[in-house]
């Protein structure tokens, strides 16, 4: 039995077709956003790829927020210093940071 057509995956997109839906949403929104939180959020995401160097980190426009997304941070990244440093910007920085039970989120806020 193929595995896209079980009862379980019914209704599961492929993930290239996921893939290419969150590129086009990006760019949908990435003009919502000014060039200062453009600036902002690229260097919020260069600091998390230095932090996590072992975790895989996506940038994704949202229509109200950027999101910088680690997905399945390993155990030594969670306890460096560098990932201290990042956190604690963040909360001084107003950026929200969700846990979730695979990754680590980072809403930066649209500024209106």
């Amino acid at each position: 039995m193929s595995r896209f057509n079980s009862d379980e995956n019914k209704d599961r997109l492929p993930s290239w077709v996921s893939a290419k839906d969150v590129a086009r949403r990006n760019n949908e929104n990435r003009v919502l956003f000014s060039t200062k939180e453009h600036t902002e959020a690229d260097s919020f995401y260069d600091m998390a790829q230095v932090a996590y160097k072992c975790s895989r980190v996506f940038k994704n426009y949202r229509a109200n927020s950027i999101t910088i997304k680690v997905e399945s941070p390993k155990m030594g990244d969670k306890v460096s210093n560098d990932v201290w440093l990042l956190n604690t910007y963040a909360k001084v920085s107003g950026i929200k940071t969700k846990l979730t039970a695979t990754s680590i989120i980072y809403h930066m806020p649209r500024i209106k």
